[in-house]
Order: C-alpha cells, then structure tokens, then sequence
C-alpha cells in the first residue's frame, strides 16, 4: 500500500511527529516520505489513521484504573512533554 503524499497528510504527519517525538522526528519522518515519494503502511496506520499522538491521551485514566486494582509497577510512566 502506497499512499499518495498531499498538503494535508504532510500536516498531519508533522503534527503526529511532533507530538510524539519532537522537532527531530518531525524531520526524520517527513525526509523518509520525501524520499520514499509516498506514505508507507506503517506511516498511514501510526501517523494519519490512528493518531499516535492521540492514542495515548487515555493511558492516564487506565493507569489510575490500574492502580485502583492494586497494580503499581508503572509508577514511574511520564507521556511525552510532560513534567514528572
């Protein structure tokens, strides 16, 4: 599956970038597009379908969930760009 690049999905996938990895992955992953001249599977799933940068903003809920339940082994979890 070969996605075809546009305007729009190089946004997204900025955004996606950098909200998940920052300014560096941004440029990674935007150079890897341009060279490939396409989004590639794995890109489209993580960075336009799903929103990696989205999937996460549950994972404070099911962590106190977690807790609740007596489950502590995850106290140390920090979401990117967030302070401890």
């Amino acid at each position: 599956m070969k996605v075809a690049i546009t305007p729009e999905r190089l946004k997204d996938m900025e955004r996606v970038c950098r909200n998940t990895g920052g300014p560096a992955l941004v440029k990674r992953a935007l150079a890897r597009i341009q060279k490939q001249g396409y989004i590639n599977p794995a890109q489209r799933c993580f960075g336009l379908h799903y929103s990696a940068d989205y999937m996460p903003e549950g994972n404070d809920g099911y962590l106190k969930m977690m807790e609740k339940f007596g489950f502590h082994w995850f106290k140390k979890y920090v979401p990117f760009g967030k302070k401890a």
